[in-house]
């Protein structure tokens, strides 16, 4: 599967180098050699892959995690926690590749397969929380680009639908993930669906 996959990623052209690591010792020494995107099996176990988020995010990379299957338990924790991007091993393909690795250089947007999504989506739907004491306060702006978000918008196409420029979104939905204490975009729709905030 490895050879595959590299084979896949220097057949893209925007792919210069790829370094083939092992484990999280072969890893420590992730971006010393200015690499951007780093891939990685969601067979790793959570503390390495906490380890790597690190070393990822002091060098100013990004984290493309490959997912092996929908029905590894830890995807969930796997696409939220730590990945920027992530891609089914199962139906991987060049053009595929080549799709995520695009979207990860706009920095910003976590992209997921929409089968992956809506997998979270019901996981989250289905886990029992404790009530939320108190709902957070959004602004009608920030309720309609919510309500955008969950339709799967990204900013630049949110920005005409509300009036105001893609910077604007992008604060927008900052102020979102912060009073939703969220980490991304689909924990925010996930949170959203579930309490209830979409109206």
């Amino acid at each position: 599967m490895r050879l595959g996959l590299v084979a896949m990623l220097l057949a893209i052209d925007s792919v210069d180098n790829v370094v083939c690591c092992g484990d999280a010792e072969e890893s420590r020494f992730v971006g010393a050699d200015g690499s951007e995107i780093l891939a990685v099996s969601s067979r790793v176990g959570l503390a390495e892959l906490d380890e790597l988020r690190t070393q990822v995010d002091e060098a100013g990379m990004r984290m493309l995690m490959l997912l092996h299957s929908l029905d590894d338990l830890a995807y969930v924790e796997f696409s939220q926690r730590f990945a920027h991007g992530v891609v089914m091993l199962e139906d991987i393909t060049i053009e595929r590749l080549r799709h995520a690795l695009d979207w990860l250089d706009r920095r910003g947007e976590v992209m997921l397969p929409g089968d992956v999504a809506g997998r979270i989506l019901q996981e989250s739907a289905e886990r029992r929380r404790e009530p939320v004491r108190r709902q957070p306060v959004l602004t009608p702006r920030e309720s309609s680009i919510l309500a955008l978000l969950a339709e799967g918008y990204s900013n630049k196409q949110i920005a005409p639908r509300v009036g105001i420029t893609h910077h604007g979104v992008k604060r927008n939905v900052a102020n979102i993930l912060a009073k939703l204490n969220c980490a991304n975009r689909t924990q925010a729709v996930s949170l959203a669906l579930h309490e209830g905030l979409l109206g």
